[in-house]
This record gives C-alpha cells, sequence and structure tokens, in this order.
C-alpha cells in the first residue's frame, strides 16, 4: 500500500520551482506570502503597550495631562491603524476595551 500525502499547490510550485533551478519562482512566492512590515502598525502596538492606563487615577495633575495627551494620540491612531478595534482589545485592559463599560 503506497502512502499519499497532499501537498498545498502554492509549496507544489515553490518546490517544485527549487528542483528545477528556478529560483525566480521562488523568491516570487517567498516575496508574496511574507507580509510587509507595517512601522506604524507596530510603533500604535508597542505605544498601547506603554500607555499607562491608570493616569486618570493620579494625584500628579503633570502625569494626569500627559496621560490624557497620549489617549488622544492613541485614539486617533486607532481610527486610521485599527478602525475595527481588534489590535486595541487585544492589548488593553478589561475596563478599556472597546465597548467596555467602566464602573
Amino acid at each position: 500500500m503506497k502512502a499519499t500525502t497532499r501537498i498545498d499547490p502554492i509549496f507544489a510550485d515553490l518546490l517544485a520551482g527549487a528542483i528545477a533551478g528556478n529560483l525566480a519562482t521562488a523568491r516570487a512566492y517567498s516575496a508574496a506570502a511574507a507580509p510587509p512590515i507595517d512601522a506604524d502598525r507596530l510603533a500604535y502596538e508597542a505605544a498601547l503597550r506603554r500607555h499607562d492606563w491608570t493616569f486618570e487615577y493620579s494625584d500628579d495633575h503633570s502625569v494626569y495631562t500627559r496621560g490624557r495627551q497620549a489617549l488622544i494620540a492613541l485614539r486617533a491612531q486607532q481610527a486610521r491603524i485599527d478602525p475595527a478595534f481588534v489590535i486595541w482589545n487585544s492589548i488593553a485592559p478589561a475596563g478599556y476595551r472597546n465597548g467596555a463599560v467602566i464602573v
């Protein structure tokens, strides 16, 4: 009994191109498979991770002011980069996610 496995067509073409020495085909598939690095998205995610989510509870007015300005900037980035709040909701604490009601 012969075992057969099914190979993804893209991988099969890539493999066939590599075996045949057709590096142009292999490079084309590699470039298509790798998503472009989005520097704005990475900066947005980093800013969300660094944000002081508790700034509103600070006794220091300068901390509150900086936190409020940072939140306004994050909301502007969110509207442009993450309109569905997917990244925001994956990083923000539970009480600050889109649709969350702070009690």
